[in-house]
């Protein structure tokens, strides 16, 4: 008898271990996982080229702003009488890795201070794309470097989104003969934000 209750406590045993086995493993549910890639992420960079001719200047976020531009005319120093213009063409390229958004501010300074010539002085901007005024036509350096800037264009693509603005500078056909002599230091800068 004692030998009777010894088989029932073994195969008791047995069977509970058997059915703990296939309780924590044999009868479990499968499982597949698809672990992604890390992802890197940092911060995008602002790069801004500014070309005339054969000149280009570059402006990063630590060399803001660029030195050694080119003038955006012909000559730094250009007489112009009742009439006459003076085109530039400048080439905005946007090499860093964030869309922007491009503006053009001005400065004009008269010689003699008191002189109105930067009134008499009209300024357009066209893009190269088409016929797009980005100044009120016409406008005049002096009217156009008390604004806060004008927005240009549409936000330039990063690496390498470009646009062309075509300039031209003319003295009003009516400017009085008391501009003879006179100048007008005319400066523009381009900003990029990120868009």
């Amino acid at each position: 008898m004692k030998s009777s209750w010894i088989r029932a406590g073994l195969t008791l045993a047995i069977t509970t271990l058997a059915l703990s086995a296939i309780g924590f493993g044999g009868l479990a549910g499968w499982s597949v996982s698809t672990p992604n890639a890390a992802t890197v992420f940092a911060g995008g960079s602002m790069v801004l080229s500014d070309s005339v001719g054969a000149n280009t200047c570059t402006a990063t976020l630590s060399s803001t702003p660029a030195t050694g531009c080119a003038v955006i005319f012909s000559s730094a120093n250009i007489p112009l009488g009742p009439g006459d213009s003076a085109p530039g063409t400048v080439t905005i390229t946007n090499n860093g890795t964030l869309p922007a958004d491009i503006e053009l501010t001005e400065t004009a300074t008269p010689s003699p201070s008191t002189s109105s010539i930067c009134s008499e002085l009209d300024l357009t901007i066209n893009g190269d794309a088409g016929p797009t005024n980005y100044t009120p036509t016409p406008t005049t350096l002096a009217a156009f470097a008390s604004t806060t800037g004008v927005a240009l264009s549409t936000p330039l693509a990063a690496s390498g989104g470009s646009d062309t603005y075509n300039f031209d500078v003319s003295m009003n056909a009516a400017a009085p003969s008391s501009d003879s002599g006179q100048s007008c230091t005319a400066a523009f800068t381009f900003t990029a934000t990120n868009a």
